[in-house]
């Protein structure tokens, strides 16, 4: 027998242990896959995400920063408490300010050289470099 076989035959044997011990799902039977069709919200925008933390179009990175832990320290005991419209809120919250974060302070383009910035008169270092800094996920 065949590893393809006997990968197959796991997989059967499982699926019929699974059903008897939750008493067998007609409606998984008739088919192999689940479709998700729960309405989702539209993508973040910036304008959206002003919103959900109440800010205006002038709002620096500080302000931004502060509505966020604000909204987030009101809604987080009822998320942690398993409130689902609190958890929503505070994926809401996270995703608003990322997003505005990034705007306010934007990722570098990738490129191949590092920048060389050169001290200012006054003996400064010039502007940090910012060319290694890159989003942690994806964007939904």
């Amino acid at each position: 027998m065949s590893l393809r076989a006997r990968i197959a035959d796991l997989g059967n044997s499982l699926k019929g242990k699974v059903d008897a011990a939750l008493g067998g799902s007609q409606e998984l039977a008739d088919s192999d896959h689940v479709v998700d069709d729960t309405p989702r919200a539209p993508p973040m925008d910036e304008p959206r995400a002003r919103a959900v933390l109440g800010l205006g179009p002038d709002a620096t990175l500080d302000v931004v920063r502060a509505a966020a832990a604000a909204r987030a320290k009101v809604t987080l005991a009822r998320a942690v408490a398993g409130d689902a419209d609190a958890l929503a809120a505070l994926d809401d919250t996270a995703t608003a300010a990322e997003l505005l974060e990034e705007r306010l302070l934007p990722l570098a383009a990738p490129s191949s050289s590092p920048s060389t910035s050169s001290p200012s008169s006054t003996g400064g270092s010039g502007a940090p470099h910012r060319g290694s800094r890159q989003r942690a996920t994806e964007r939904r």
